[in-house]
C-alpha cells in the first residue's frame, strides 16, 4: 500500500485488474504508537476530550501511514500532508459540534474477509482483528456471524470523520475493495460474500421520541427517509440477500452533549459499501437528516422546507417513471424498484441538490452557536 491509497479518498470498487485489495497488515507495536500519537493530538487540540471518533481516525490514518512508509521509505515526505489532512478533519469536527441542528453519525460495517486460521477451513481466527484494533483505541469490535467481523466506530459530529474512518479501513484492507471479479474463484478464496453490508446511524433528540410509547413520532418519514437513500445507493442484490431484518429500525445511542443520542438513534439497515459513492452517502445522510428532524419539530422552517421539497421532488421522479405510489416497505418491492436505473439517477441527483441547499443553510454563521459577549 502506497501513501497515495492514505491520503486519497479510496474507491471501494477497482479496475478489473485488481479484484481484491491486499491483506491487512497486523502490527500491534504500530498501532500502540498510533494510539498515542492520536491521544497526543485530541488532548492537546482539544483538551476536553470529547472527540473519540476522531482520535479513532487519526489513528487509523497514522497507523497507515507508518505502514506505507516503512515499506515504501519515499513516502516519509507525505508527513506534512497527512499531519495537514488530520488537522482539517479535527477542525471540521469541532465547527459540526458548534451546529446545533446537525445530527450525529455513526456507521457499522462488515467486513466479509475469511478470517479462517491458514491451513484451516473450520476454525475461526479473530484475535488479530481483536488485539490490533484493541492497541489502536478502537472500541471493542465483535463477529457479526461466524465469519464476518464488523467495525462500528463511535458516532462523530461530523460526517467527514466517519467518511475518513471507512476510507482508512478500505486502505489498510481491513475491509476489502471490491470489484465485479470476472474470476469468481478469487473471490471465493478471500471472501464469504463479495456484498459489504453497511448500517448508517443518524442520532435522534429526546424531542423526536414519543416519551408514552417511546417511539418515533413520525414513522412515515423515517420510512420515506430510509426509501429514498435505499433506491439511490443500494443494489438489487443486497435488498434480496438481506435475511428477514427491516430495513430500518431506531436503537438505543451514545449521548451527546449536543442532545443527539438521547432520543436514541435511527439506524438504516439497508446500505452496502459498494463503490466510492459511499462517501457522498454518508455526507447527503447527516446533511438531510437535520432536515428531517427540524421538519418533525418545527424548529427551522428554512430546513424543514427542504425536508418537503425534497418529498415533492422525490413523488414527481417516480410519477415520472409510471410509479402511482411509493414501493411497500419491503426487500422484495425495493430490490425490484432497483433496477429502475432512470429512477436511481434522478433520486440521486434530488439528493444531492437537497443536500447542497441543506449544507449552504446549516454552515451559515446565522445556524451556527455563537459565543457571547462579555
Amino acid at each position: 500500500m502506497k501513501l497515495k491509497e492514505v491520503l486519497t479518498p479510496i474507491p471501494v470498487t477497482k479496475d478489473a485488474s485488481v479484484h481484491i485489495l491486499k491483506n491487512p497488515v497486523f502490527d500491534f507495536e504500530a498501532a500502540m504508537t498510533s494510539r498515542g500519537w492520536a491521544d497526543e493530538f485530541v488532548s492537546e487540540q482539544f483538551p476536553q476530550n470529547r472527540f473519540s471518533a476522531l482520535r479513532i481516525a487519526i489513528a487509523l490514518g497514522y497507523y497507515n501511514y507508518s505502514i506505507a512508509s516503512r515499506n515504501f521509505p519515499e513516502n516519509y515526505d507525505y508527513g506534512n500532508q497527512v499531519e495537514h489532512q488530520i488537522m482539517k478533519l479535527a477542525k471540521t469536527e469541532a465547527l459540526a459540534l458548534g451546529i446545533p441542528h446537525l445530527p450525529t453519525i455513526g456507521f457499522e460495517v462488515e467486513s466479509p474477509r475469511k478470517p479462517y486460521i491458514l491451513g484451516s477451513k473450520n476454525v475461526i481466527n479473530f484475535e488479530k482483528y481483536e488485539e490490533l484494533f484493541k492497541n489502536m483505541g478502537f472500541p471493542k469490535n465483535r463477529a457479526s456471524s461466524i465469519s464476518m467481523w464488523e467495525f462500528s466506530p463511535p458516532p462523530s459530529f461530523s460526517s467527514d470523520v466517519q467518511v475518513y474512518i471507512l476510507n482508512q479501513l478500505i486502505a489498510g484492507g481491513f475491509i476489502p475493495s471490491l470489484h465485479d471479479s470476472s474470476a469468481p474463484e478469487d473471490i471465493r478464496a478471500h471472501l464469504d460474500d463479495k456484498l459489504v453490508s453497511l448500517h448508517i446511524n443518524i442520532g435522534l433528540p429526546k424531542t423526536a421520541i414519543n416519551p408514552s410509547s417511546n417511539k418515533l413520532r413520525s414513522d412515515k418519514k423515517f420510512e420515506i427517509f430510509n426509501m429514498v437513500f435505499a433506491l439511490a445507493f443500494t443494489s438489487p442484490l443486497r435488498f434480496t440477500s438481506k435475511s428477514g431484518q427491516p430495513l430500518w429500525t431506531k436503537k438505543s445511542a451514545e449521548f451527546t452533549e449536543k442532545g443527539f443520542g438521547q432520543g436514541g438513534r435511527f439506524e438504516i439497515k439497508d446500505l452496502e459499501a459498494r463503490d466510492a459513492s459511499v462517501y457522498r452517502l454518508m455526507k447527503e445522510i447527516q446533511l438531510l437528516g437535520a432536515c428531517l428532524l427540524v421538519s418533525t419539530e418545527s424548529t427551522d422552517e428554512e430546513l424543514a422546507e427542504i425536508w418537503h421539497t425534497l418529498k415533492r421532488n422525490i413523488q414527481k421522479a417516480f410519477k415520472a417513471r409510471g410509479y402511482v405510489k411509493f414501493p411497500e416497505n419491503d426487500k422484495g418491492e425495493y430490490a425490484k424498484t432497483a433496477l429502475d436505473r432512470e429512477l436511481v439517477r434522478s433520486l440521486r441527483s434530488i439528493i444531492t441538490a437537497s443536500a447542497h441547499e441543506a449544507k449552504s443553510l446549516l454552515f451559515s454563521p446565522s445556524l451556527q452557536f455563537q459565543p457571547k459577549r462579555e
